[in-house]
């Protein structure tokens, strides 16, 4: 997925918070000491789950904007929990974009729409540039 909500926390007990969430049928969650694919950390030193939220593939920065946005507006109950939860490290909004390796500058546009709804949460927008080459 190329859109996604990322919850993290050392202590945060993600069983207790997804038991009566509305996202419980549609994450991944991992759990603090959980072996990893990385042989930089290949032990998990935190718990968490992440929901896909878009789709869209790393192309269409747009509509994966769009689908964010969307996902927020639609979940403002879930969010307020989410947010008073405890033991929460961080939680992050990453959206994916190819950029092509023979061009000089990514631009990456965020509306003002889109932070101001992670500003109001505490969630961190993070972007992650892919290079590919031309199709």
């Amino acid at each position: 997925m190329s859109c996604q909500l990322l919850v993290t926390g050392k202590d945060f007990d993600v069983d207790e918070f997804l038991s009566t969430s509305l996202w419980r049928e549609n994450v991944t969650v991992f759990h603090q000491g959980e072996p990893t694919c990385s042989k930089l950390q290949p032990i998990r030193n935190y718990s968490g789950f992440s929901v896909d939220i878009s789709s869209q593939d790393e192309e269409s920065l747009d509509r994966q904007v769009q689908d964010a946005t969307e996902f927020l507006e639609r979940n403002v109950l879930e969010l307020e929990r989410l947010v008073a939860f405890s033991h929460i490290d961080e939680v992050v909004l990453r959206i994916g974009v190819f950029w092509l390796e023979n061009t000089v500058c990514c631009q990456i546009s965020i509306p003002p729409l889109l932070l101001l709804l992670t500003g109001k949460y505490g969630i961190s927008l993070e972007i992650n540039t892919y290079l590919t080459s031309a199709k």
